[in-house]
């Protein structure tokens, strides 16, 4: 009965694993084959032959390799900043109890259930009346105010989780507060840290509301906003697309690969208050 029930876990596992990666061998499929046979009725479900022209004509003859580096400095940029603000507010809450700071986690959680579209013109004025339209400071800023609430949350509980003894002891060797947050506390957050900065490189890195309203300059276009430039009204070039699309994942897929483990262990710990 035991082998029945985890034969029969291990298979849904096995059918929930290939159709969520389906999509990305669809990509694939479509990218490296001929126009002639992916555009070919019915389609081809496997590899009939291999060609890397669409790809090397998507890498030279597009901007897609410009639009991934803003990508990533919007992203890398957005990461930094929302550190800067989450970490010590988050640790603020954590240490200095004050009656207030329950309600305080509770609005600033309550904030993710903000559609960003609404705040996309209010927004829009302040980046146009500061001078920073078409800019991708603009855009770190807009990701930035997205993704503070969340961040803040998860370093508040792995605060919370550093016992309070050791802090103590290192007030009695003469530590001041400065000391105590950037020596003791700071690295022992180091796992939420790195779950923080994934979480919030993956949002900015696929944001394409902001993206599209706040740049028009199509050398200052992100990755999303590039790729979507590809799909017409009448026609598509579904290869590009797809070429496009291999081009833009490549760097989060080796970051998820690479730290995936930190993500699972931060959320967890983090919400674990």
């Amino acid at each position: 009965m035991f082998a029945a029930r985890k034969a029969a876990l291990a298979t849904w596992f096995v059918l929930l694993g290939l159709v969520i990666l389906f999509p990305v061998y669809w990509m694939l499929l479509t990218v490296f084959q001929p126009a002639e046979q992916v555009m070919s009725y019915p389609p081809s479900m496997f590899f009939r032959s291999f060609s890397w022209n669409k790809l090397l004509e998507v890498v030279t003859k597009t901007g897609v390799l410009k639009w991934t580096f803003n990508s990533i400095v919007t992203a890398l940029g957005t990461v930094f900043l929302s550190l800067v603000v989450s970490v010590p507010a988050a640790y603020s809450i954590a240490r200095y109890k004050l009656r207030v700071n329950a309600l305080l986690l509770f609005l600033i959680l309550i904030t993710q259930m903000i559609p960003p579209s609404i705040m996309v013109v209010p927004l829009f004025e302040i980046f146009v009346g500061a001078g920073l339209n078409n800019r991708l400071l603009s855009l770190i800023l807009a990701n930035t105010i997205l993704s503070l609430p969340i961040g803040t949350w998860i370093l508040t509980g792995f605060f919370e989780n550093i016992p309070r003894e050791i802090e103590e002891a290192a007030i009695v060797d003469g530590a001041t507060r400065t000391m105590l947050f950037y020596r003791i506390s700071l690295p022992l957050t180091y796992p939420a840290l790195v779950t923080v900065s994934i979480l919030t490189f993956f949002d900015a890195w696929n944001e394409y509301m902001y993206a599209y309203t706040f740049v028009s300059d199509q050398s200052k276009w992100v990755g999303t906003v590039g790729i979507a430039s590809f799909m017409g009204q009448f026609l598509t070039d579904w290869q590009q697309v797809m070429g496009s699309s291999f081009v833009f994942s490549i760097i989060p897929m080796a970051l998820y690969i690479l730290l995936r483990k930190y993500i699972v262990r931060g959320v967890t710990e983090g919400f674990a208050k």
